[in-house]
C-alpha cells in the first residue's frame, strides 16, 4: 500500500445523491471524488443550494450516497451499521456547524466534554479535564461554567469548535462555522482552527462562501453543477 493511501483519512468515490421533490428528481451530486489526507486543509465552495452540505453530510456519514462510496479512515461507511457509523463519527470526526448547537441547560464545559463521555473511552474526571483544557486553548478557561446563553456569538462558536476537537479527531467537517459571526471575529475563529488543527494534527474539511479564508486553506475546490473541481 502506498504512503499516500496509508495518509488517506478521508475520501469518496464516485458519490451520487438525489433527491424527490413532488414528482421531480433533484440530482444534486452528480459523481464527485475526493481524497483528504492527514493534516491537510480543503476549502469547499460554491452557491447556495450547489449541495455544500449535502456532501459534507455524506463524507461524514450522516447520509448515505445514491451510488458512490464514502471511507473514513479506511472503512467503507456503507458497510457499517447506524450504530457502527455513529461509533466511527465520534471517534474519528469533528463537525462544526455555522449554528453552534450547544446544549442550553449545559454549561460550556459540559458540551465540551460530552463527546468524550458518549465514547466510553474515559470517565468523568478525564473528560472535564480535557474540557478545560481546549477550552482554555480557545480562550474560554474564564468562562467554563457559563451556559450558551450567556456566551457571545463568537464564544459560543469557540466552544463548537472546542466540542469538535476535544476527541482529537482525525478530521474536522465545518459546514460555514464563521457564517454567523462579524469580520473581526470570523477571522479569529478561523485562525484559531488553523492553529488547532496544527496542534492536533488533524485535516480539515470546510465549506464556505468566504474567499479570503478558503485562500488560507491547502486547496480549494467549487462544487458547481454537481460535480467538484479544482478552484
Amino acid at each position: 500500500m502506498s504512503d499516500q493511501l496509508t495518509d488517506q483519512v478521508l475520501s469518496c468515490v464516485d458519490l451520487y445523491k438525489s433527491f424527490a421533490e413532488g414528482d421531480l428528481q433533484v440530482d444534486v451530486l452528480r459523481g464527485v471524488n475526493l481524497q483528504v489526507t492527514r493534516g491537510e486543509s480543503i476549502a469547499i465552495m460554491g452557491t447556495s443550494g450547489s449541495g455544500k452540505s449535502t456532501l459534507l453530510h455524506l463524507l461524514a456519514g450522516l447520509d448515505l450516497p445514491n451510488k458512490g462510496e464514502t471511507t473514513i479512515v479506511g472503512k467503507k461507511t456503507s458497510t457499517l451499521t447506524d450504530a457502527e457509523r455513529g461509533k466511527l463519527r465520534n471517534e474519528s470526526l469533528g463537525f462544526i456547524y455555522q449554528f453552534h448547537h450547544l446544549l442550553p441547560e449545559f454549561t460550556a464545559l459540559e458540551n465540551v466534554a460530552m463527546p468524550l463521555l458518549i465514547s466510553d473511552n474515559c470517565d468523568a474526571n478525564e473528560a472535564a479535564m480535557s474540557a478545560r483544557e481546549i477550552l482554555e486553548k480557545v480562550g474560554l478557561g474564564e468562562r467554563l461554567e457559563h451556559k450558551p446563553g450567556e456566551l457571545s456569538g463568537g464564544e459560543r462558536q469557540r466552544a463548537a469548535i472546542a466540542r469538535a476537537l476535544v476527541t482529537r479527531p482525525e478530521c474536522i467537517l465545518a459546514d460555514e462555522p464563521t457564517g454567523n459571526l462579524d469580520e473581526k471575529t470570523a477571522d479569529q475563529v478561523f485562525n484559531l482552527m488553523l492553529e488547532l488543527k496544527q496542534d492536533v494534527g488533524t485535516s480539515l474539511i470546510m465549506v464556505t462562501h468566504n474567499l479570503s479564508l478558503a485562500e488560507k486553506m491547502d486547496k480549494t475546490y467549487q462544487l458547481h453543477d454537481g460535480l467538484l473541481e479544482a478552484h
